[in-house]
């Protein structure tokens, strides 16, 4: 044989090979890329904190000024309720006066806010809320 014949008829044992050896799953070899963009799913607080603020901005009638200063009150106090409790300083009839305090002083600047007679319906509308969302679980 002479050596083109010798190259040839190498590749084309090659070739041959390369087609009779296909891998049983062609998938596993050639993964698909897809790109995927999930939304971050919103939790349940998340949902009901803003569902709760727009049917007090409905409810009581307040601006956007008004909820998003709500809002940073009502957060400022979850935190430091959320503290006492890590603290083990909330629950329980010695810590009642820390939890009076602490409830007094969120009182006092969610009056402050929205004034004395929205402040009212402000109380009915938490307390409407509450009831509403009790009865869904």
């Amino acid at each position: 044989m002479k050596p083109i014949h010798t190259i040839l008829f190498f590749l084309f044992i090659i070739a041959g090979l390369a087609i009779g050896c296909k891998p049983e799953n062609p998938k596993k070899l050639k993964p698909k890329i897809t790109k995927t963009v999930k939304k971050p799913a919103a939790n349940k607080k998340t949902k009901t904190k803003n569902g709760f603020w727009a049917f007090a901005k409905k409810e009581l009638k307040l601006n956007d000024l008004q909820i998003e200063k709500g809002k940073v009150i009502s957060a400022k106090y979850t935190k430091r309720i959320n503290t006492l409790k890590k603290q083990n300083k909330w629950v329980g009839a010695k810590n009642k006066p820390t939890r009076a305090k602490v409830n007094q002083q969120k009182a006092v600047e969610f009056k402050k806010l929205y004034g004395p007679a929205k402040y009212k319906k402000w109380v009915i509308t938490v307390k409407k809320w509450m009831e509403m969302n009790s009865k869904k679980k």
